[in-house]
C-alpha cells in the first residue's frame, strides 16, 4: 500500500494530480445559468438596501449646507453580464451598461431659508468587473472567493421636486458625484456577498456519499479545478471504502473524452476503476456469500439429499436419511466490470458448496465445485441523485468438481442447478443495488434533461443541473459579520 502511496505522490509532483475515478465537466452553459441567478440575487440584495446619508455645503448665493437621506436603490437593471472562464484558475464576472434609479430626500439650509424634498437620481454606464478564483477546500471539496473587483458609475443625472427645487435643480451637480461615489462603493461588496452564496452552496458538496451501511464513496476533489476556456473540469477521487476508513489506490491512466459543447450543463465521467472500486469493496466486505437453505426453499427438491439419487448413484450409501441441504456460493475473487460501447459486463468468480445438515447442526460436505457467471446491464437510468442498474444472466458456468460421494453426473448437476444458481446470483446482485449508486452532486438542486452513455471504459451523465428558487438562496446568505469584507 505504501508503494501506491508514493507512487501516487510521485505522480502529484509530476503531473499536478493522480488519475480520477470520476471526473465532472462544468460547461458553459451552467456557468451562464449560475451567472444569471447571482445577477438577480445581486440585483436582489441592490434593491431597497439604503445607502448612507450624505451631508455636505456649497456655496450658492453664499453658504448652503444639503443633506440626503433615506437613499434607496429602486431600480437596477442589467441588460449584459458575462461569465467567462479565465485559465488555470479563475472565472470572470462582468456587468456592462447597467442602469439604476435611486431615491432619497434632500434637506438644504441657507441663512435665508430651509427647504427639503424628493429627489431622484438615475445612473447609467454602470460597470463590474470581478473575478472569481475557484479552488480546493480543505475538505476537498470545490470552493470560490472574490479576488478581485473593480466597478464604475460613468453618468449620474439628479431631478429635485418639492420645496424651491426648480432653482436647486440648476445647482444639481455638486450632488451627483458624492451619490454616484455612494452607489459605486457598493457594488464589490454586495457581489462579495453573492460570491458567499455560492460558496457556501459549493460546501453542500458531497464528498462522501453514503452507499449503503457499510461503505460510503469518496467524490472528494484530487487536485484543484483545473479552469479551461469554455469549462471547468473538477477530478474526482471516485474511490468506494468501509465508512470511516479512506482509501484511495491511484487509478489507471485513462482518458476520459467528456465532450466540451454546452448541450448540458454537467457532465460526469465514470470509469471503469469507480465500478470495480465498488466491486472490490463488496467482495472484502464479505458480502459476496448467498446461502440457499430448505427453509428459504421447502420445497426445492435439490435441498435435501434425496433429491440427489440420480445425479450422485452412491449417495444413499453416505445418507441412508434423507438429510436437509444447504447451498453456499461465495465469491472467490473480486468481481470484474467492464464498460462497453453496448452495456455493462459484470464478472463474477466464485464457488459452490453443497453441504448435508446433520443432527446438532453438524454439517458435511458433499461438493464443491467452481463457478464463473457473467451479467449483462439492461437497466441503467439516473433516479433524482442516483444511478440505477439492474442486470440479467448472460451465462453460467461449473468447472473444477469436487466430490466426497464418489461419482457425481456432471451434467445433470449442472442442469439441476443452473437455473436456481442463476436465479440467486442475479436476484443477490440486483438486490445489492436496488438503492442506486448515489452521483457527485450538490444539495439544494434538481436534475433534468439526464441522459447516459455508455462508452469503452468510462460511463458519461449528462444532466441539467438547476438549484432551489433563488429567493430561498437569499435566505442562506449568513450574517454579513460572518462574511469576509471586501476591500
Amino acid at each position: 500500500m505504501w508503494i501506491l502511496r508514493w507512487m501516487c505522490w510521485l505522480s502529484l509532483l509530476l503531473s499536478g494530480h493522480c488519475g480520477p475515478g470520476v471526473m465532472m465537466r462544468v460547461s458553459q452553459k451552467w456557468l451562464d445559468y449560475v451567472r444569471s441567478e447571482g445577477t438577480e440575487v445581486l440585483r436582489h440584495m441592490l434593491l431597497k438596501d439604503p445607502l448612507p446619508d450624505i451631508t455636505g455645503f456649497t456655496h450658492m448665493f453664499g453658504k448652503v449646507n444639503y443633506t440626503i437621506s433615506k437613499v434607496l436603490i429602486e431600480e437596477f437593471d442589467v441588460p449584459h453580464t458575462y461569465a467567462v472562464p479565465s485559465p488555470p484558475t479563475n472565472v470572470k464576472f462582468l456587468v456592462e451598461d447597467a442602469k439604476t434609479k435611486v431615491f432619497g430626500q434632500w434637506k438644504v439650509k441657507h441663512w435665508l431659508v430651509n427647504d427639503n424634498g424628493d429627489f431622484n437620481l438615475r445612473l447609467s454606464g454602470v460597470s463590474i468587473a470581478a473575478v472569481i478564483r475557484t479552488f480546493k477546500d480543505s475538505s476537498g471539496r470545490p470552493s470560490v472567493l472574490l479576488s478581485a473587483c473593480h466597478s464604475e458609475v460613468k453618468n449620474a443625472k439628479v431631478h429635485l421636486s418639492g420645496g424651491a427645487s426648480w432653482l436647486y435643480n440648476l445647482f444639481t451637480v455638486f450632488l451627483e458625484k458624492p451619490i454616484r461615489n455612494s452607489v459605486n462603493e457598493k457594488l464589490c461588496p454586495r457581489v462579495n456577498e453573492a460570491v458567499s452564496i455560492l460558496q457556501r452552496e459549493l460546501a453542500t458538496f458531497h464528498a462522501t456519499s453514503r452507499l449503503d451501511a457499510k461503505h460510503e464513496i469518496d467524490y472528494s476533489l484530487i487536485n484543484p479545478p483545473q479552469v479551461e476556456e469554455t469549462y471547468i473540469d473538477l477530478d474526482l477521487k471516485g474511490s468506494v471504502h468501509p465508512i470511516g476508513l479512506s482509501q484511495y489506490d491511484n487509478p489507471p491512466d485513462i482518458h476520459i473524452d467528456l465532450p466540451n459543447g454546452r448541450a448540458s450543463m454537467i457532465y460526469v465521467g465514470l470509469t471503469e476503476y469507480f465500478f470495480n472500486s465498488l466491486a472490490k469493496n463488496y467482495f472484502n466486505s464479505g458480502v459476496l456469500k448467498i446461502s440457499l437453505t430448505h427453509e428459504q426453499f421447502p420445497h426445492a427438491f435439490w435441498l435435501r439429499t434425496e433429491g440427489y439419487v440420480t445425479i450422485i448413484p452412491k449417495i444413499k450409501s453416505y445418507y441412508p436419511t434423507s438429510q436437509a441441504m444447504e447451498l453456499i456460493l461465495t465469491a472467490t475473487k473480486a468481481p470484474v466490470v467492464t464498460l462497453t460501447p453496448h452495456n455493462i459486463i459484470l464478472e463474477m468468480t466464485g464457488s459452490l458448496q453443497g453441504m448435508a445438515i446433520m443432527p446438532y447442526l453438524i454439517t458435511n460436505e458433499i461438493f464443491s465445485v467452481d463457478m464463473t457467471a457473467t451479467l449483462i446491464s439492461d437497466k441503467v437510468h439516473l433516479s433524482d441523485l442516483n444511478l440505477e442498474v439492474s442486470f440479467v444472466s448472460e451465462r453460467l458456468k461449473f468447472h473444477g468438481f469436487r466430490s466426497s460421494v464418489e461419482y457425481i453426473n456432471v451434467a445433470e448437476l449442472e442442469n439441476a442447478l443452473e437455473f436456481s444458481l442463476r436465479d440467486s446470483v442475479l436476484r443477490g446482485v440486483n438486490d445489492g443495488l436496488l438503492n442506486g449508486i448515489p452521483m457527485p452532486a450538490l444539495a439544494n438542486i434538481t436534475l433534468q434533461n439526464t441522459a447516459i452513455t455508455l462508452s469503452r471504459d468510462f460511463m458519461l451523465v449528462s444532466v441539467d443541473m438547476y438549484y432551489i428558487p433563488w429567493k430561498e438562496l437569499i435566505k442562506m446568505l449568513p450574517p454579513r459579520s460572518h462574511i469576509v469584507p471586501w476591500t
